[in-house]
């Protein structure tokens, strides 16, 4: 069997929600491809359809939403006529996810320590102890055996944000979808979180799809920019042609006016004017 030359593959997707008389389209027509051990960043101001897009992969979409598309695949898995089933085993082991907040991703009343273990889809209780404190180290959180003890609310939003991606790690993931990682952290957790997910990428030779507002951070971390406005991919690239020869008027004004590591991007009204 030939292998797939793609590790995400992504083509007319498109995912609408009916609301009242009318269907909003909050991705359209989306076409994207990335390699292992690449990292593909999808910007956009809030509102583009960017986390849509990365809950879309992993048919997360609730109703009323609908997904439809020619081809979502990773590795060659076809995720668009996958049932239900077996979505679950894709989810946290093919593909797994970083959310906006880790505060809301961990139960408030329980261990994180029970958590993770919960997530380690193999292996006695002694082994999976094992291989999540030896995770908690590759994330580099002082003592892990404390950690395992602690619960979400004593833990700093650094220190929870890589609980968070040792959890998403923890099976070994070919594709990790981090949206929006380093929102609401301070420029220096910001880069050693970016620091950190370069470093595992690497030990891991996993792809990223990393979702951000900060084009900042984009510069720093992606191999591929994609631009997204309502819903469509206005322009796609190398980080070098995104950031040094912007062909659209969009992410000309974008750059224009969030040229810092930890500035957001304007707001729908500011793009507007210029646009």
């Amino acid at each position: 069997m030939q292998s797939h030359p793609y590790l995400l593959d992504i083509r007319g997707l498109t995912t609408s929600f009916a609301v009242a008389d009318r269907t909003i389209s909050a991705v359209n027509g989306v076409t994207l491809r990335m390699h292992s051990g690449e990292t593909l960043a999808v910007v956009g101001e809030s509102g583009s359809g960017k986390s849509t897009l990365a809950l879309s992969v992993l048919k997360l979409v609730q109703k009323p939403g609908t997904i439809q598309a020619e081809c979502i695949r990773c590795h060659g898995k076809d995720l668009l006529n996958m049932s239900e089933r077996a979505m679950r085993s894709v989810r946290g082991k093919d593909i797994a996810m970083v959310f906006q907040d880790p505060a809301t991703a961990f139960h408030p009343m329980m261990p994180l320590g029970k958590q993770l273990m919960e997530t380690v889809r193999t292996g006695t209780r002694k082994e999976k102890k094992q291989r999540v404190l030896e995770m908690l180290m590759r994330v580099g959180l002082p003592d892990p055996e404390r950690q395992l003890r602690s619960y979400a609310h004593t833990l700093s939003g650094g220190m929870l944000q890589r609980v968070m991606i040792a959890m998403a790690l923890l099976n070994r993931p070919q594709l990790l979808i981090a949206d929006e990682p380093t929102t609401a952290l301070d420029v220096t957790v910001q880069a050693n979180i970016i620091g950190l997910l370069r470093d595992l990428k690497r030990q891991f030779h996993m792809g990223i799809l990393f979702i951000s507002h900060d084009l900042g951070v984009v510069a720093q971390f992606a191999d591929q920019v994609a631009v997204m406005r309502r819903g469509n991919i206005v322009e796609y690239g190398s980080t070098e042609k995104i950031f040094y020869h912007p062909e659209h008027p969009y992410t000309r004004h974008l750059l224009q006016m969030a040229p810092r590591l930890g500035s957001e991007l304007p707001s729908p009204v500011e793009i507007d004017r210029h646009a």
